[in-house]
């Protein structure tokens, strides 16, 4: 996930308003939905794990189950909206 809102206090989610980028990862532990789950990144950090992982793709046309194929996701989030 990258969001330009800002951090609240305390992990406790992102606030309403504008902030400078932040990157975040999902944890191994706890909800996607909860805020608390999302490791905080540095840019180059955020950049050098999704380059690593997205390396480890198959190419398309080498695989027999697309269906099992594996993602990447970036969460971009929305304004307007509370966490």
């Amino acid at each position: 996930m990258i969001t330009n809102r800002n951090v609240l206090s305390n992990r406790g989610g992102l606030g309403d308003s504008e902030s400078r980028l932040s990157y975040w990862v999902s944890g191994s532990t706890g909800s996607l939905e909860r805020f608390a789950a999302w490791d905080r990144r540095s840019p180059s950090r955020f950049r050098d794990e999704l380059c690593e992982v997205a390396e480890t793709f198959p190419f398309v046309e080498d695989l027999t189950h697309h269906e099992r194929e594996r993602h990447i996701t970036l969460f971009i989030h929305g304004y307007n909206t509370t966490w």
